[in-house]
């Protein structure tokens, strides 16, 4: 049975090597239209083999080269990505494939379908990403690559980041021979898959469970040969079990495994119709006419087509989170990212479920409550997991029947962190943004042992099987991993120097848990140092003991005292790291109240807690705010005529959502000596401000820092405060540079340099050229008066330009290369747009269309967004600009990550145009325009981006 998601019938972007064709290309747009894409051939005479004769290539070593993978930080940047694995009857490896695609190319299925169905159109859209399956058949036979061809195809830059290499053994072309051709054809993908992990391809194996994904008999016997091999060449690994499924194919399942007998036929009833008796996908489109299970005759039937629709969206989902985690830099240990991650009044939430699809009726209310969750992979009774598994999708009665291979296990223990982070969507109100992904909350994945308040087995076969699972958290792409500073040093050693060389996005959280024993101060001091894993650890986390109530601040004691000496033996940027202490039971709850970082909780909502004296976010936070460790702050907003400001609204909300209890409001005044003289700089409740024209220079003089991004621009829209000392000291910082360096940064292919044409000379202007040079391009501006443009060229670089003109942009493109962003800081009411000639010669020989934004976030949509979205160019609003620099504003006032999403959705709905429900002849001339503003958005493709969302 043919399986096709609506998702992937609209976007069939599989560039794929066509079984007719003999002349086989590998086919990419590198600086074309999609239509006009430029083809190279990548298979010659010398590299295609009939697979029953020699392979012409060197045994598979079966070993990883880890030379290679030394680098691999250093290399994924721009290796492209691979996806390994068998599919089932979903073809749920070649669907990935197309989604990554949709993700990396910054356009919808909608358009990208636009794209193929109209090849000869002006749509003068950029594509710079495909997937290339290696693998065809000719008149010779099968065929595929030799390992070579694709060294050629990175050197010679063909191939890159943005790309997929897809490797499915389920694929057809399997099916096609028998004996020693399909056996060589397996191994000829084995080496190649070898290759591309030793040459530092991110490698992600989709784990597809063959009988759940109704494999066929052949590809369910090839994932069971083959899948240490899958494990040991490749990097990460996500599970899917039957999310491919289409909904037909469930439906009929379902109906099988209900036993139902009433088969629908003749008003006699003597005409029923035969069932198949063999469970396989192909006999499913007969069952499902049979039962006539037809959705719209059923509630039911519909809910679950809608939920299979949403199981694949996920699975879609968590791929893409984990291919954003994976090209994300290494994180050092010391980062002040990293204190942010583990952030100043932040929570996580220990899960104690036997099976986190138990915790699905409590995730509503505690998810928006924490930061993070904790997944304790040895409360997890797997038995008991794929026992629910089977009874839910093979209707087996007698659940203790079950075997479980180890093989399976794994599979289960796999598929339950992923399952967590989809069930925690739609309510990760506090996720941090991980590039365009805002909703993924991140995990603290934990194997907790017996002796330190867990459960798994702590002696050394346990051990050394707790490593096996800790290695199978890295891979699955958590964003913690605690491991415990307790055992064995050689195993421990190497899970770390794995989690360098390849895992370096997922921070390591050092642990130790003193259970029933109470020790002494130097004891204590000592289980947080060798907890920092001989430096190697991102933060710690040391529980402690105690039966006297006075002694509940013991831990904290000790963790000033650790981190202390910390920095004397590494220094004061990797020694001073983020430090967990709490102490143990009713008796240590005020340690959960003292310690800032990262608490462990519980929810009002659980049955249980996950550990003795465990308290919940909120009592946590009243108690703070009682005792003055976290006292209500006030923050503003310094301006002049801001009644119109999203900003108080927009930090407010995220107040509210992170259990903050401070307060945002305005301070409008005409000049900076007023709103000093208020007295508000001096006050003990004052947290911090944003600033906003015109006082972003006039208040510089009036604080005791600047720092040197806020200096080099000049000018300040942040005040930070500092009360840790004898005297109180405020900061002025710049944010501004960072909400265009972000958003253009998304959206940019590559950082090779170019120019960024800059449009004005105002203040804005400066933060866009500072945010130019961190950006590698060169900026060139333009302004009305050049004086002024001169003014931003003698302080940043770069060129001016008298006029914008065929022969002006020509010369910057020659001597500069290419035009990569466009950044207008012009006021709306200019409704500067650029001339035909613009698009049609000067961005003629580019090789992608500039990044253009518009600093202006009211209107939604200036006249240039409108048409440069028009011409295929990606485009970043000022709205975007607005909720970018707000969260950097937030971050550096809590040491927290900000709740993204809330902030960003804040912004969108005071800046979005909004249509008033009334009749068309009451309406008036202003809703005709808004109207007018949204068909516009519509005819031109408001989705295009990926970075933004409307």
């Amino acid at each position: 049975m043919a399986v096709t998601s609506p998702k992937t019938m609209i976007m069939n972007l599989w560039i794929t090597l066509s079984l007719q064709s003999i002349a086989t290309t590998y086919a990419f747009s590198r600086g074309a239209a999609f239509y006009n894409r430029s083809s190279f051939a990548v298979r010659r005479q010398h590299v295609h083999q009939n697979m029953g004769a020699s392979r012409g290539t060197p045994a598979r070593t079966g070993k990883k080269n880890t030379n290679l993978c030394m680098s691999f930080q250093q290399e994924k940047a721009t290796r492209p990505t691979v996806l390994v694995g068998v599919s089932g009857a979903g073809k749920e490896l070649s669907r990935l494939a197309n989604s990554v695609i949709e993700m990396t190319s910054g356009l919808t299925s909608a358009e990208l379908s636009l794209l193929q169905t109209q090849p000869d159109g002006d749509n003068g859209v950029d594509i710079d990403c495909g997937v290339l399956e290696p693998v065809g058949k000719d008149e010779m036979g099968l065929w595929t690559y030799d390992t070579e061809i694709f060294d050629e195809l990175l050197e010679e830059g063909k191939i890159g980041e943005n790309d997929v290499i897809l490797l499915d053994f389920g694929n057809d072309y399997f099916d096609m021979e028998e004996g020693k051709f399909s056996e060589s054809f397996e191994e000829k993908y084995l080496d190649l898959l070898e290759h591309l992990y030793n040459i530092n391809c991110p490698v992600v194996f989709v784990n597809v469970h063959p009988e759940a994904s109704f494999m066929s008999p052949r590809s369910a016997a090839t994932a069971k040969r083959i899948e240490e091999d899958l494990i040991e060449f490749s990097h990460y690994e996500i599970a899917i079990y039957d999310e491919g499924l289409s909904s037909p194919t469930i439906l009929a399942r379902d109906a099988l495994n209900s036993g139902i007998d009433n088969i629908k036929s003749g008003e006699s009833g003597s005409n029923k119709k035969t069932l198949p008796i063999n469970r396989n996908v192909d006999s499913f489109d007969d069952i499902t006419n049979a039962l006539e299970l037809n959705p719209e005759d059923s509630p039911e039937h519909a809910a679950k087509i809608n939920q299979q629709i949403k199981n694949w969206n996920d699975i879609e989902w968590d791929l893409k989170r984990l291919l954003k985690l994976v090209r994300k830099p290494a994180r050092a240990v010391g980062d002040a990212m990293n204190k942010l991650d583990f952030g100043v009044d932040a929570f996580f939430l220990s899960l104690t479920f036997s099976d986190v699809r138990l915790s699905k009726e409590y995730l509503p209310n505690f998810t928006p409550d924490n930061d993070a969750m904790e997944f304790r992979a040895d409360l997890i009774n797997i038995v008991e997991v794929i026992n629910r598994e089977k009874v839910s999708a093979e209707g087996v009665i007698d659940v203790n029947s079950a075997e479980c291979s180890e093989s399976e296990k794994r599979f289960h223990m796999l598929r339950q962190v992923g399952l967590i982070r989809r069930m925690c969507r739609p309510y990760a109100t506090r996720a941090p943004a991980l590039e365009t992904i805002l909703d993924a909350i991140p995990l603290v994945y934990t194997v907790r042992t017996a002796h330190q308040a867990g459960t798994w087995p702590d002696d050394k076969e346990g051990i050394g099987k707790m490593f096996e699972l800790l290695m199978l958290g890295l891979r699955s792409g958590v964003e913690v991993l605690d491991v415990e500073s307790a055992w064995d040093k050689d195993l421990t050693k190497d899970l770390l120097d794995e989690a360098e060389e390849i895992y370096g996005s997922t921070m390591i959280l050092g642990s130790h848990h003193v259970v029933t024993d109470e020790v002494e101060d130097q004891e204590a001091i000592q289980l947080f140092k060798n907890c920092a894993l001989d430096g190697r650890a991102h933060g710690l986390k040391v529980v402690l003991s105690t039966s006297n109530p006075e002694n509940a601040s013991q831990a904290e004691r000790c963790r000033k005292i650790a981190i202390a000496q910390l920095k004397e033996e590494y220094g004061a940027r990797k020694g001073d790291i983020p430090a967990i202490g709490l102490v143990l039971g009713e008796t240590g709850q005020e340690s959960r109240i003292l310690n800032r970082h990262y608490t462990p909780v519980t929810h009002e909502s659980l049955p249980f807690v996950a550990a003795p004296g465990q308290l919940s976010s909120n009592e946590i936070m009243k108690r703070r705010v009682v005792e003055g460790i976290t006292p209500k702050k006030e923050y503003t907003i310094l301006g002049h005529n801001i009644a119109y400001s999203v900003s108080p609204e927009m930090h407010n909300s995220a107040f509210a959502t992170c259990g903050l209890p401070h307060e945002y409001g305005r301070s409008d005044h005409e000049n900076v000596d007023e709103f000093v003289a208020t007295g508000i700089l001096r006050r003990p409740s004052f947290g911090g401000a944003s600033v906003t024209i015109p006082h972003k220079q006039n208040i510089m003089s009036h604080l005791q820092k600047i720092t040197e991004s806020a200096k080099e621009i000049g000018a300040v829209n942040t005040i930070l405060v500092d009360d840790s000392g004898d005297e109180r000291i405020l900061t002025g910082d710049n944010t501004d540079w960072i909400g265009i360096y972000e958003p253009v940064k998304r959206c940019l292919r590559s950082d090779e340099g170019g120019v960024a044409l800059i449009l004005g000379a105002g203040g804005t202007a400066r933060a866009a050229a500072y945010a130019a040079k961190k950006l590698n391009l060169i900026p060139i501006y333009y302004n009305r008066t050049p004086a002024k443009a001169q003014e931003l060229a003698d302080l940043f670089g770069g060129k001016v330009l008298s006029e914008i003109s065929e022969e002006t942009l020509e010369s910057v493109v020659q001597e500069h290369g290419e035009i990569r962003a466009v950044i207008s800081t012009l006021p709306a009411a200019a409704e500067f747009e650029f001339d035909e000639w613009f698009f049609t010669k000067t961005l003629k020989e580019c090789s992608s269309k500039p990044v253009v934004l518009d600093v202006n976030y009211k209107p939604y949509n200036t006249p240039l967004l409108i048409q440069c979205q028009a011409k295929g160019c990606r485009i970043v609003r000022g709205s975007e600009m607005l909720w970018e620099q707000g969260v950097q504003q937030f971050e550096r006032w809590f040491e927290r990550r900000a709740p993204y999403k809330v902030m960003k959705d804040v912004v969108l709905k005071n800046c979005f145009p909004k249509i008033e429900e009334e009749d068309d002849d009451e309406s008036s001339e202003s809703d005709n325009d808004v109207v007018s503003v949204l068909k516009q958005d519509k005819v031109v493709g408001e989705a295009a981006n990926a970075t933004q969302t409307a």
